[in-house]
């Protein structure tokens, strides 16, 4: 069949050479797209991981990876009341407690237990959601706002050499890991198609620098 009478687009994606089998240790964070891919390989045996919950920025994503290799302890001020509950104000809402001290524990002992697990994997799968950020006064960039009033937070786009700059200094870290970024291509209509486009732009520009900066990093068109 020629390509004059194929009435849709044919693309062809060349191989990354990423080398995964079953004894690969799988890491992955970021958007509800990653949630998919992780529940995939987990159905098919991969050993795969995915301690963080949903979440969408790069930097909230990076300031993740950089805890747990600082081991940096949470605190009270980490943590939110909202509706009946407390919430990580780094995490996705589905990570809750009625208790504010218990939920800080358990999250410092989620902590704990992933920097064994950080170090030993061999591989790095990140999707990026939106480059859309919330700031709440005295936390920065939250990984959710868990229903607090907009008008508390300042919206704005990231810029392509913050998220690349944040990134990079948990990829330089771990030349010996192999970090796999895709962009999800989940629509924010929230936002509005025109801010949709804008936030998928700069996240595309991003992981183009990262790839072409890394030997290590890899790209994967979703």
């Amino acid at each position: 069949m020629s390509t004059d009478s194929v009435f849709r687009k044919i693309i062809t994606i060349k191989s990354a050479q990423i080398e995964l089998n079953h004894s690969s240790v799988i890491f992955v964070a970021g958007s509800c797209f990653v949630d998919h891919i992780g529940k995939k390989l987990q159905h098919f045996g991969f050993n795969t991981h995915h301690p963080f919950g949903t979440l969408y920025n790069p930097i909230t994503i990076a300031h993740h990876f950089s805890r747990v290799i600082a081991q940096q302890a949470y605190i009270a001020d980490d943590v939110i009341q909202s509706q009946e509950g407390y919430y990580s104000w780094h995490h996705n809402n589905v990570i809750t407690q009625p208790d504010k001290d218990k939920l800080v524990n358990n999250l410092n002992q989620q902590l704990s237990d992933l920097k064994n697990t950080f170090n030993n994997s061999s591989h790095i799968i990140i999707s990026l959601g939106s480059a859309w950020v919330y700031e709440y006064p005295k936390v920065g960039i939250v990984g959710n706002c868990h229903k607090i009033p907009s008008s508390s937070f300042n919206k704005r786009i990231l810029k392509v050499d913050e998220i690349v700059h944040e990134l990079s200094a948990i990829i330089d870290q771990y030349p010996d890991k192999t970090f796999v970024f895709t962009v999800s291509p989940v629509r924010h209509w929230a936002d509005g198609p025109e801010q949709n486009t804008q936030s998928k732009s700069v996240l595309h520009l991003a992981t183009r620098e990262l790839t072409v900066a890394n030997s290590n990093c890899f790209f994967f068109p979703s």
